[in-house]
């Protein structure tokens, strides 16, 4: 808690007014799954809240675009939706259940239309560059066999296809720009960071998985021991879109990217965010389910200690005569 106090002057009175701020870390990590954009559930989607419904809630800015959530399957969603927008509508085109209620009732009593918008921080990803000690991939690597990357960094440029299957120890550091391809499984025992602004993501920075993706604790190790610290995030791409067209089973921490698109099999624990800065909309395909296992997650992830907010207590006003 911060305090800040000011001296007044009321004709010949004085008196010290005591104020009290507590510093309120994003708010929009406390949602399952939160988005610029859109949402499309194209087929029967189940977001399930492991502990408790709130853990799967789901939060949809959709500034620019009125259809702010499509589902064209049935669908049972644990959490509760909030949509920024005030004029946007939500399309179910089957049975719809949310946190235990079906039909009309679960559209009115679960569904906030205009809600409060949470800002959307961007992490500070050239922080992690530090730890990417190891090789850098770059357009003379042989990258036509399975390979581990310990604390590597993708060079700007190169647009690897990875062959292979890829272990990531550590950090993969991916600078921009770059069309990032993984043809076969990806296991990520650390986290994938690319660097950039998403205000300026396109179509020149992409990562894609064409096979199974899981991520993992890190490994043990002195080389390891710092990034060990570094808790609660997994992909930090805020400028890179990230497509998983494989079977997509496990998330250890945030995701923070410009663009989602989950084509393949979903079946997933999620340990954090899925969080898009992209105004399009992030696209969830076939009969996926979203398991947000949020109890043990970190107040302010990995990349994001930058972002914190002053949020002034009204309770604490005090006069204090002198």
């Amino acid at each position: 808690m911060a305090n800040y106090n000011k001296i007044l002057l009321l004709g010949n009175l004085t008196r010290d007014p005591q104020l009290s701020y507590t510093p309120n870390q994003t708010a929009v990590v406390d949602f399952g799954l939160a988005t610029k954009g859109p949402v499309h559930f194209l087929g029967n989607p189940t977001v399930n809240g492991v502990n408790s419904n709130g853990e799967a809630d789901i939060f949809i800015e959709s500034s620019g675009n009125n259809l702010a959530m499509l589902v064209t399957g049935n669908c049972n969603f644990d959490g509760d939706i909030s949509v920024a927008n005030s004029n946007a509508s939500v399309a179910i085109m089957g049975a719809v259940q949310i946190a235990g209620d079906t039909g009309q009732t679960a559209i009115d009593n679960h569904i906030d239309i205009g809600a409060d918008c949470p800002q959307f921080p961007v992490p500070d990803t050239q922080h992690f560059q530090q730890y990417a000690t190891g090789p850098v991939i770059d357009s003379s690597t042989d990258i036509s066999s399975g390979m581990t990357l310990t604390n590597a960094t993708i060079a700007a440029g190169t647009d690897p296809n990875f062959l292979g299957n890829i272990i990531i120890e550590g950090i993969l550091y991916i600078e921009q720009p770059n069309v990032v391809t993984f043809e076969r499984n990806v296991a990520s025992n650390g986290m994938i960071v690319a660097e950039g602004d998403p205000n300026f993501a396109g179509p020149d920075n992409s990562i894609t998985f064409l096979g199974n993706f899981a991520t993992n604790p890190v490994p043990e190790g002195v080389q390891f021991d710092a990034i060990r610290q570094e808790e609660g995030s997994s992909i930090l791409a805020p400028a890179f879109s990230v497509e998983f067209a494989g079977n997509f089973s496990a998330l250890s921490g945030v995701m923070a990217v410009s663009g989602a698109h989950f084509s393949g099999n979903v079946n997933a624990i999620i340990e954090g965010t899925i969080l898009n800065y992209s105004d399009n909309p992030t696209v969830i395909e076939g009969n996926s389910t979203l398991n947000f296992d949020r109890s043990n997650n970190i107040t302010v992830p990995a990349g994001f200690d930058t972002h914190r907010i002053l949020m002034y207590n009204p309770a604490s006003y005090e006069e204090i005569p002198q």
